[in-house]
């Protein structure tokens, strides 16, 4: 298993390429690169993601490319249960690429899970028990950590300026 968090441009090009859904494209950088976020439209079949240097970018990726995999598209369940699904997906396939899911990833992940199940609370949404356990099971330090991340992530990126990649 890789355990650098950095990863070489040939090998990201190459998980990309397996990963991505056909017919869809891939944007990397620009205003996504900032806060390490993703973005799945449906309408123009196009994943927008953060440049791809680096672990936690690596799964931002694969988060986006389980929403399509999962065919969240026209989903209708609660967005935790969506979410948490994407997850799952993105976790699964970063350990088949050879890579280790850092405490950081989880804790990340199960603290925007858990930001989901407030909203969905709020819109009185049922919440998954399953899901709930897991997103909110006692971890140390969640939002420090998700803040350090993307902070970490930040700082390494790339210089600003979007990137297309087309499978």
């Amino acid at each position: 298993m890789e355990n650098a968090n950095q990863i070489a441009p040939v090998r990201a090009r190459q998980i990309m390429h397996s990963y991505t859904p056909r017919g869809w494209k891939v944007k990397m950088g620009g205003a996504q690169q900032r806060g390490a976020s993703g973005l799945c439209d449906w309408s123009e079949k196009r994943l927008y993601v953060p440049l791809v240097c680096d672990d936690y970018s690596l799964f931002v990726f694969l988060h986006e490319c389980g929403h399509v995999r999962c065919r969240h598209g026209y989903d209708t369940r609660p967005s935790h249960m969506i979410e948490y699904e994407a997850e799952m997906y993105a976790q699964g396939a970063l350990r088949e690429c050879g890579f280790r899911v850092t405490r950081e990833i989880t804790r990340a992940g199960k603290a925007y899970v858990a930001d989901e199940i407030i909203k969905d609370r709020i819109k009185g949404l049922p919440i998954d028990p399953q899901v709930n356990r897991w997103a909110n099971r006692k971890s140390r330090c969640v939002a420090r950590s998700r803040t350090a991340m993307l902070e970490r992530h930040t700082d390494k990126s790339h210089a600003a300026g979007a990137y297309e990649y087309v499978s």
